[in-house]
């Protein structure tokens, strides 16, 4: 079954619903989502979504599949001791590597971007990614 026919499919099965007999909502969920749905896990749906069933249809699937977001993780770029006692004004370079320690790419644009602090350059934002 293709996703237009399924598609077809739930939008005729809401336009036949009408009820607002709760446990028949319960049961139209269970049917929509599958039986493998409990009945106290179709109840907390409905009634986050105030009986509403294409509301709950769709809370459930998107709990149930919720969105992946790229990930990251600092390798190197720790601050020594050494770095901390420095006399004003003087340059200092600091190297920070990042890897991509998720299962998702990162976007393209992805940026490091200043977010507080002692502003310590001129750059607030660095751009990285697939891009």
């Amino acid at each position: 079954m293709n996703s237009d026919s399924l598609d077809q499919q739930l939008l005729q099965q809401f336009s036949c619903l009408g009820t607002t007999d709760k446990d028949e909502l319960i049961k139209q969920l269970q049917v929509l989502v599958g039986n493998n749905l409990s009945y106290t896990t179709a109840h907390f749906f409905l009634d986050m979504n105030n009986w509403n069933l294409q509301a709950a249809v769709g809370a459930y699937f998107d709990f149930d599949n919720p969105a992946k977001l790229p990930s990251m993780a600092l390798v190197d770029g720790e601050i020594t001791n050494d770095a901390l006692n420095l006399p004003p004004s003087t340059s200092v370079m600091k190297k920070l590597i990042l890897w991509n320690n998720g299962d998702e790419p990162w976007p393209d644009n992805c940026a490091l971007i200043f977010a507080g602090g002692d502003v310590m350059g001129d750059q607030r934002k660095t751009l990285f990614g697939s891009s």
